[in-house]
Parts: C-alpha cells; sequence; structure tokens
C-alpha cells in the first residue's frame, strides 16, 4: 500500500513539474499548451515614426489620435496591439535612429512612417530585417525595396490634374513654387506634361524655409497667373504671407494636406479660385470618434483616417501571419479590401489607391 501512495506521489510531483514548465513556457512565448489546446496572447507591436512637435505636428497629433481609436476596436476583435511613437520632427537622421530602436530595441513587427525624410530614411535601416514598413509620403523610391508599401496620393498625376483644370480655365502662364523633395519634382512633372513653360522657383519645403519673398517676387516679375505650391500647412502659410506683403494674389493649386482650418482662419480672402486635390471627405461618424479622442477638433481629419485605416490593416495582417514572415504579412496588407472612409480601393504595386477630388474654393 505505501508503495502505491508513493508512485501516486511520484506521479502528481511529475504532473505538477510538466504543468509548471508549461507554465514557463507560456511566460516566455505567449503561448500556453496542453494536450492538443493551444490559447495565444500574442501582442502586435507597431511603431509609428511622425512629426509631433515640428512644423507637421497638426498633422502628427490627428494621425495619433486615428491610430490609437483603431487599436481600441482591434481589441474587441481579439487583436492586442502596441503602438510605439517616435517623433523624429522631420530630421532624416532621427528617423534612422527612431527605427533602430524600434527594430532593436522594441522589437516591432512594423513600422508606419510620415513624410518624405522619414520614408527613405527607414527604409535604408529595415534591410534584412524582416519588417513591413507602410510610408505615408509623395515619394516613390522607397518602392525599389519590396518591403516598403506606399500610401498617399499621387503627386504627379494630381499636378498634371490640376494643370489640366488651369488650363481649362484659361490659364496660360502657370507658376511652380517647387519643394526640394522628391514629391516637389514628383509634382513639377505633372504640371509640365500640361504646360511646356513654366515658371519654376524652388523652396527648401517641410516647413524648413520662413522666407520665401525673393521667389515669390521672380515669380511675380514672370507675369504667372496660377501657381502651384505643393507642400504641408507652415509652407503655404509662409507663401501667403509673402504673396500678401508683396500684393500678389493669383489662384493657388494646392493639396489637401495644406488646405487646413488654420489656414483659411488666416488667409480666407486670399484663396478664392484656388483649386485643391485631395481625398474625398472624411466620413462625419469618424470626425466625432476624432474629436472624443482628442478631445478637440483636429486641423485636419486625414491624417487620423490614414492611421486608423493602416494601422488596422497591419495588425490584422501581423496577427494572421507567423511572426516576422515577411512575405505572407505583406500578401496580407496588400489584399486588404477597399473601404469607404477617405475613399481608400486598395493597393495596386504596393501603392495605396484613393479616390481623389478636385475641387474649387470659393
Amino acid at each position: 500500500m505505501k508503495g502505491i501512495k508513493l508512485g501516486i506521489a511520484v506521479l502528481l510531483l511529475l504532473a505538477i513539474s510538466i504543468l509548471g514548465v508549461a507554465y514557463l513556457g507560456s511566460e516566455q512565448t505567449g503561448t500556453f499548451n496542453l494536450g492538443s489546446r493551444n490559447t495565444t496572447a500574442r501582442e502586435v507591436r507597431i511603431g509609428i515614426i511622425d512629426d509631433f512637435s515640428g512644423s507637421g505636428a497638426q498633422w502628427g497629433e490627428s494621425e495619433r489620435a486615428g491610430s490609437e481609436l483603431a487599436v481600441k476596436e482591434l481589441k474587441s476583435e481579439g487583436i492586442n496591439t502596441k503602438l510605439i511613437f517616435e517623433d523624429y520632427r522631420l530630421d532624416a537622421a532621427l528617423a534612422a535612429t527612431s527605427a533602430q530602436k524600434l527594430v532593436n530595441f522594441d522589437s516591432v513587427d512594423a513600422i508606419f512612417s510620415e513624410y518624405v525624410p522619414a520614408s527613405v530614411a527607414v527604409s535604408s535601416v529595415l534591410k534584412d530585417k524582416n519588417i513591413i514598413h507602410i510610408y505615408c509620403a509623395g515619394s516613390v523610391s522607397p518602392l525599389a525595396e519590396n518591403y516598403n508599401i506606399k500610401t498617399f496620393m499621387d503627386y504627379a498625376e494630381n499636378c498634371k490634374q490640376l494643370a489640366l483644370k488651369f488650363k481649362e480655365k484659361g490659364v496660360q502662364k502657370i507658376g511652380v513654387l517647387k519643394a526640394q523633395k522628391e514629391f516637389g519634382e514628383l509634382c513639377l512633372n505633372g504640371v509640365k506634361e500640361v504646360y511646356s513653360n513654366v515658371s519654376i522657383e524652388e523652396y527648401a519645403g517641410l516647413g524648413e524655409e520662413k522666407d520665401v519673398r525673393t521667389q515669390i517676387v521672380k515669380l511675380k516679375a514672370d507675369g504667372i497667373e496660377a501657381l502651384v505650391l505643393p507642400g504641408i500647412e507652415d509652407d503655404l502659410l509662409y507663401s501667403l504671407k509673402a504673396m500678401k506683403e508683396l500684393n500678389f494674389i493669383v489662384p493657388l493649386g494646392l493639396s489637401s494636406e495644406e488646405n487646413t482650418q488654420r489656414v483659411h482662419n488666416e488667409y480666407s480672402d486670399m484663396l478664392k479660385g484656388s483649386l485643391v486635390f485631395g481625398y474625398k471627405e472624411v466620413s462625419q461618424w469618424f470626425k466625432e470618434k476624432i474629436d472624443l479622442e482628442l478631445g478637440k477638433k483636429p486641423t485636419t481629419y486625414e491624417p487620423a483616417a490614414l492611421g486608423y485605416i493602416h494601422i488596422k490593416q497591419l495588425a490584422r495582417a501581423i496577427n494572421a501571419c507567423p511572426a516576422k514572415d515577411l512575405n505572407c504579412i505583406k500578401a496580407s496588407v496588400l489584399a486588404s479590401p477597399s473601404e469607404e472612409l477617405l475613399g481608400f480601393r486598395g493597393f495596386v504595386d504596393r501603392k495605396a489607391v484613393f479616390d481623389i477630388e478636385l475641387k474649387e474654393l470659393q
């Protein structure tokens, strides 16, 4: 009888040991295995590299709200998502450092970055890292690497549409105040498809150049009848300030990224007749959710919608695929269905496609 009791005790101890090992394994991997049962508590980790304190901060603030709203809704789907925000203030070197931190210290599964400086810098860091990267910028050069997916508007095509509309309205001489960034060159190329003779002046772009009076003086002397000015909110504010001081008012060709409430509050009288290309109007239900998330109205809802859409796509793809399986994650993201928010129509050749509208400001 004692031998039987001893044997039972040994078996109980052995069972407890096995359970203990299984539990310790679950602490390390997030998975607890017992027989055929498999309960996974995986955390999707996504790094967001954006400007939260520089010239593009109004965009970053809105995008943060949309991304955080996405995380709350993903939780109801059983997808536990952690966002790690990096403020790079439109400094490419800082973007590269942020990407290295996210990869080597935070062990992220994906990175979502904003603006041209980050798109190129982050892309160079992610070589051979098996990490997917969605970048929101006009630049197309990062697409040379197959782990990059582009979102945002097509600057070459949409600046071409601006130029066509100006030509239809009878504008004979057009000017381009071109940012010294890839999106500026793409926009200029689009305008040149319509006008053979374009007056071109350059500026640093992305809020770097605060006084563009010299460029405006030259464009005024050229007698231009309309001015295409790709950039961000600060770029447009500095340009409108110079145009007002120099008493030079012509219709502008803009992106919706520049067409913010702050711009209208300060210069609405100078914007009549200007053309703006951009996404379709953000849905009212989404605006209300973002207002609650921020506790106020953002200057623009577009970045909130972009963050909301793409964080969900990334988290769902990463959750559905084996860890760091770049091909699986990429294929899953690229197969994301269309949705009405912001007119997202899917991905073609690793580029997001949106319904784009061209409107005239009254």
